[in-house]
């Protein structure tokens, strides 16, 4: 199958978030579906303490970072991880798969590595989701993530945070 995959890259804080949000406003008002898990952007000046992520389908969101131990959270590095936001983001993604012309992760990171956090529904989603994925990856985890998921660079369309929404969207339309 040929599989279609953008990749939005960046260090911490570069926008990666934002250009994806950006992307898929444009994406929305050209008349395509959009599923999957989306950061809600922290206040500004405000440090980042949570982080809870939206689904694209529904608008429902929840929690899965915390620097808050909470029952039921397991820690990881300074954050503890609510699991069963997790394992809903999951169930929501794998849903979305069978209806959205595109799904979103954002982010895949170290926890995807340790086969946790959006491991299972990315794995769905190579395997059986005929759509375009996009999703933002910390550019010191790029080739590490696109080794674990058999992904091939020359098989994706690698996008940069520093490039403007405008930019990054003319590749995106050019790329379906």
């Amino acid at each position: 199958m040929n599989r279609k995959i953008i990749v939005i890259s960046g260090e911490r804080d570069s926008g990666k978030t934002r250009l994806m949000y950006a992307i898929c406003s444009l994406l929305d008002l050209d008349g395509h579906s959009i599923g999957g898990m989306i950061q809600v952007p922290t206040l500004p000046a405000h440090e980042k303490s949570t982080y809870t992520i939206s689904d694209q389908s529904t608008g429902l969101s929840q929690v899965i970072l915390s620097q808050n131990q909470k029952e039921g959270y397991t820690p990881f590095q300074k954050f503890y991880i609510n699991n069963d936001a997790f394992n809903w983001a999951n169930n929501q993604i794998i849903t979305a798969c069978s209806s959205n012309d595109y799904i979103i992760f954002d982010e895949i990171g170290k926890l995807e590595l340790m086969k946790d956090g959006f491991y299972p529904s990315l794995q769905y989603a190579l395997k059986n989701y005929e759509g375009i994925i996009i999703m933002n990856i910390r550019t010191s985890f790029l080739n590490e993530i696109l080794e674990a998921f058999s992904i091939e660079k020359n098989s994706i369309l690698h996008i940069t945070s520093s490039l403007s929404s405008d930019e990054a969207y003319k590749l995106v339309s050019n790329y379906e």
